[in-house]
Order: structure tokens, then sequence, then C-alpha cells
């Protein structure tokens, strides 16, 4: 970083930055690259390769994020009815995977006794 961060990153600069990110739409990108920018710039004034770290001035700037919280499927014929619209989607073939729920594994870390028996009822069509 010598000879390059320390007048190109200051305060104010990295302010524009995350606020041309911030109202393009994408909040949360924004607030991201604060929280990793703010890593390795106070990783910069630990090792003694930068002045300052300017994530610490602006917190607060940003408009938090909005975040919508949706209840838990706890009904059995609701969770088989998702779990059919999982399987059958035929889109990107990775989401399939990576939207099945995890269900807790038995194996060396999880002792005989406390193993729970978990059992999906599937809705018919």
């Amino acid at each position: 970083m010598s000879g390059f961060g320390a007048q190109i990153w200051s305060a104010p600069a990295h302010q524009r930055v995350l606020q041309r990110i911030e109202k393009s739409g994408r909040r949360e990108t924004a607030h991201r690259l604060r929280g990793t920018l703010g890593t390795v710039f106070r990783y910069a004034v630990r090792t003694l390769r930068g002045p300052l770290d300017p994530t610490a001035a602006p917190r607060g700037a940003l408009l938090k994020v909005e975040v919508t919280n949706r209840p838990a499927i706890t009904d059995e014929v609701e969770l088989g009815g998702l779990m059919l619209a999982i399987d059958e989607y035929d889109g990107w073939p990775t989401l399939p995977e990576a939207s099945q729920p995890q269900l807790p594994r038995s194996g060396p870390d999880r002792p005989s006794a406390t193993r729970q028996q978990t059992t999906i009822v599937l809705a018919t069509r």
C-alpha cells in the first residue's frame, strides 16, 4: 500500500464509492464492502503500512439494509409442497441442491444418544 492507499483512499473518497454503490440499489453490497475495506485498512495500520483507517469516520452514513423476515414453514404439508417444487425446478442446476433443507447428521460428532429421527411428509399431487 505504500505510495498508493493514503492519497486515494481518504474518508471522503471512500464514502463516495460506497454511496455510488448504495445509490445503484445494492445496499447490502455497500455494507459488505465497507466491512471488507475496514479489515484491509485496519491490517495496514496494524502492520505500519497505512496512516489511518478511512472506514472508521463515515460509520452510520450508509442507509440500513432493508430486511424482510419470513415465517418458518412448520406445517408438514406445506414443507412437502416446497420440497416438491424444489425437486421439480428445472432451471439453474445447482439451485435445487442448495435449496435442500439441511437435516441433522449422525456421525462421530453426534453420539447415537442424541440422534434425532427426522420424518418429512411430502405432499402428494
